[in-house]
């Protein structure tokens, strides 16, 4: 309240401005009130134009005149965000990738384990033994058996069996 005392010729007025207007009369504690309410209103008032000055200053507007404009100042304002989120979402993604590449890899060479019962014995020879490409062919390539020191390298010699007309390579030796 701005005065201590109400003032009176503001009261009567009110009650006649609000008579002619409702056809009404008012009663004096009615008038008191609303004069109550509207001294405190204006201070509200002034305070609420005084944020909204205040804001109205600090708070400047951007445009741009077109979205890539836009992106490009987001991209700067944020830039640490955005490093940070691209990098993750790239962690992410090679990380899924791996993982399903992994996982089909491993399917598949379950399967052929599965599908050939014996493929356990040809781990020497698939680490020992060597390939050649002659023309669009794959050999694996073998010496004959040194029967010098009687040690055959495995993947790398050959015995021929000429009684059953076969080559033999040898794969080691049975493990339990």
């Amino acid at each position: 309240m701005n005065t201590p005392e109400i003032d009176t010729e503001y009261l009567i007025r009110l009650k006649g401005k609000y008579q002619q207007k409702y056809g009404v009369p008012m009663d004096d504690w009615t008038s008191i009130m609303l004069y109550e309410n509207a001294e405190n209103f204006q201070h509200f008032k002034e305070t609420l134009l005084q944020t909204t000055k205040h804001i109205d200053e600090k708070v400047k507007p951007i445009q741009f005149t077109d979205v890539l404009q836009a992106k490009a100042y987001a991209t700067s304002k944020y830039r640490t965000i955005f490093v940070v989120g691209c990098v993750t979402v790239c962690f992410l993604a090679s990380l899924t990738a791996y993982f399903i590449y992994e996982s089909q890899e491993y399917k598949e060479i379950r399967r052929v384990v599965m599908l050939h019962k014996n493929i356990s014995s040809y781990k020497m020879l698939a680490r020992e033994g060597e390939i050649v490409m002659i023309g669009d062919k794959r050999y694996l390539t073998l010496t004959k058996e040194s029967a010098k020191n009687g040690d055959v390298h495995i993947g790398k010699e050959y015995k021929y069996d000429k009684q059953n007309n076969r080559v033999l390579v040898y794969l080691g030796r049975e493990t339990k």
